[in-house]
């Protein structure tokens, strides 16, 4: 059976995208996200290029669970979830008023070396 790209039905938070993307890559949707909300921040392509994903790649039409389905989000802990993102993005664009910095061009490239350094260090022994 030939592995194809949907959008997940039932570890959506918005339309599907990035679980389904996650799982015809057989990686982490949570990973998938993170990196979806970097490509946003990172000039704002994240948004178009999701948008344009939910409207090409069609749902999944074995992985209905129950048959229902819950609109914008589909778990109570989808919905969690985009609540601390809004809360994340709501208190990023408050920084950018209240600390000019934290937004200059190399604060972010600097910060995700640094996180990037962080993984490989605590990671490095574990095998």
């Amino acid at each position: 059976m030939e592995n194809k790209l949907y959008r997940s039905t039932h570890n959506r938070i918005l339309g599907g995208v990035c679980a389904g993307i996650a799982e015809y890559f057989g990686l982490d949707p949570t990973l998938v996200r993170i990196v979806w909300i970097i490509t946003i921040f990172a000039g704002g392509a994240g948004i178009l290029a999701y948008i344009v994903a939910w409207i090409l790649i069609p749902e999944n039409p074995v992985d209905v669970i129950d048959g229902s389905d819950k609109g914008l989000f589909n778990t109570r802990a989808g919905a969690e979830v985009f609540g601390w993102i809004l809360i994340a993005v709501g208190a990023l664009l408050m920084f950018k008023f209240v600390v000019p910095w934290f937004f200059s061009r190399y604060f972010w490239p600097l910060l995700l070396i640094a996180l990037g350094i962080g993984l490989i260090l605590r990671y490095r022994g574990d095998k």
